[in-house]
């Protein structure tokens, strides 16, 4: 799946005819996360120390991708799943959904997650996910600043698609200039 995903962010990035893109997901469950159980295949086969991983240096951790990125997150956002939206620009979710980093439950640092997320939403807010191992709710993920817009779970596609309509109003390249000096 990582591979899968970074290949896509790939084709995003490279696509001039393509200005705004919305992460989302099918099912009842938004990401399950990472496979824990296969510690190599979650991942990924790659060689180089563990800093030249995807995990670090992909798209999934914002590298390069300075196009306009929306998170639509509908259901239980788990692990590496945060992880991904942490480097969306704004993320809609339904009030239906959660957010959690549970691998201290089990003994397992989280890593990238650890690193963008107290950037994101403060100190004392990120260890509330990063140590407890416990589901955030929506409201509470909106509260901190995790969430960007919260909204009922039959409108949530329609307002990031309108969302990224807004977007595609403004120029282009101006929004990557100023993304990329943002995050710089």
């Amino acid at each position: 799946l990582r591979q899968d995903l970074n290949a896509a962010w790939e084709r995003f990035r490279d696509d001039l005819d393509a200005w705004v893109a919305i992460l989302t997901a099918n099912g009842s469950v938004y990401c399950a996360g990472g496979d824990l159980k296969d510690g190599e295949g979650s991942v990924g086969t790659f060689g180089g120390t563990f800093w030249e991983k995807p995990t670090i240096n992909s798209f999934e951790s914002g590298m390069e991708l300075f196009k306009p990125t929306i998170a639509a997150v509908h259901g239980p956002c788990i692990g590496y799943g945060v992880t991904g939206v942490l480097f969306c620009d704004f993320v809609i979710a339904s009030t239906e959904a959660s957010f959690c980093f549970p691998e201290v439950s089990i003994g397992v640092p989280t890593i990238v997650g650890a690193i963008r997320l107290p950037q994101r939403i403060g100190w004392a807010n990120a260890m509330e996910l990063l140590l407890t191992g416990k589901p955030m709710s929506a409201a509470r993920a909106k509260e901190v600043g995790l969430v960007w817009k919260l909204v009922d779970p039959a409108d949530l596609q329609a307002e990031a698609r309108a969302w990224a309509r807004t977007l595609t109003e403004a120029a282009p390249l101006a929004q990557r200039a100023t993304k990329e000096v943002a995050w710089r």
